[in-house]
């Protein structure tokens, strides 16, 4: 049954990262920002057995002290472990500029 549910899993998985990436391509900020976290964070933050502490979703990036801890572990280069200039590189400015953004946002809530 697990070996079933795993399959499901990475179906449905490389199904929605097709269509975010074709909707990334038409330049919405959020859109371009979860496929930069697919490409980048997916494997251990969004599996279902993750070896991150931190699970990302819509509900986590929603909440002002994950934004703040993304956008710190970004910044100070321990996130993403397998690139450590992340932070300088397009896509880690784009992801920078969309979570400060969203930080921005929920914080004068």
């Amino acid at each position: 049954m697990r070996l079933l549910n795993r399959k499901v899993f990475w179906v449905l998985y490389f199904g929605i990262l097709s269509s975010v990436v074709q909707a990334a391509e038409k330049k919405d900020p959020y859109m371009e920002a979860l496929t930069i976290l697919t490409r980048n964070c997916a494997g251990c933050h969004q599996a279902a057995d993750h070896p991150g502490a931190l699970f990302l979703n819509r509900e986590s990036l929603s909440e002002v002290a994950t934004l703040s801890l993304v956008i710190k572990l970004i910044k100070t280069s321990q996130m993403p472990p397998a690139h450590k200039d992340f932070a300088k590189t397009p896509d880690g400015k784009k992801l920078l500029k969309w979570l400060e953004t969203e930080l921005t946002t929920k914080e004068k809530k």
